[in-house]
């Protein structure tokens, strides 16, 4: 059987598909950031996700270059540049579709690589010093990953090879698409046209980044994020029991 948005599994597995790729659309919001050293995509996976977003600053620092961007002032499109474009989120969110197309490895490992930044992010976020063992794992890059992996193994070996489809690919362009939104709400804002412009664009109404005013948007940010993602999620559940 082949699953998505109109048609989603049913029962236990329908549930846990809801949550899973709830949880899988904030970790696609995070992925931007990869191209920022320390930031939680970056380091979601210890040195696996290090080396991946070293590649993809090298890309986006060569893809600057190449297309004329502006080298002044130490300038080089890294950080906030091609990997935090729309461009940079349908080639992802298109490579994905086609993959899960062609074979559930894509969107098994797609998944299991996407959630560790997301269980991570939200295990921080709930972290109060409790010294509850799982927060402990959670908070781990390398036992968020594990977590991650086993979310993805358990719904493709209960949910079968349809539980993967194109729809994943959407998902990864709303996630990043919502991190390129949130990001242009900063003084800084972004490369909407990106690589074809680099002209930054930015919200009427922005803050500086690691501001206070800046800190308690995001903040709220995130809980409209929490309670919209939870929404989504008991709507999945109510039609699925």
């Amino acid at each position: 059987a082949h699953y998505g948005w109109i048609h989603p599994p049913t029962g236990w597995i329908g549930v846990a598909w809801w949550i899973t790729y709830a949880l899988a659309a904030g970790g696609f919001a995070l992925l931007p950031d990869i191209d920022h050293d320390g930031s939680v995509a970056y380091a979601s996976g210890g040195p696996i996700t290090a080396v991946i977003g070293e590649g993809l600053q090298a890309v986006a620092r060569g893809v600057y270059r190449a297309t004329g961007g502006d080298t002044r002032r130490g300038r080089n499109g890294e950080h906030r540049g091609l990997i935090h474009s729309p461009f940079f989120a349908a080639l992802v969110g298109f490579s994905l579709a086609l993959g899960c197309q062609l074979t559930p490895w894509v969107g098994a490992v797609a998944l299991a690589a996407i959630l560790a930044p997301a269980i991570r992010s939200i295990a921080n976020e709930m972290h109060h010093g409790n010294g509850i063992k799982i927060d402990y794992i959670a908070r781990n890059w390398l036992g968020a990953l594990c977590l991650a992996v086993a979310a993805s193994a358990t719904l493709w070996h209960f949910g079968g090879d349809g539980i993967f489809g194109w729809w994943f690919g959407a998902i990864a362009f709303i996630g990043m698409v919502t991190h390129s939104l949130g990001d242009s709400a900063t003084n800084g804002g972004i490369p909407w046209f990106a690589p074809f412009s680099w002209k930054k664009y930015r919200l009427p109404w922005t803050f500086a980044v690691g501001s206070s005013t800046g800190k308690i948007i995001e903040r709220w940010v995130a809980r409209v994020c929490l309670l919209a993602g939870t929404g989504i999620v008991a709507v999945g559940i109510a039609g699925v029991l």
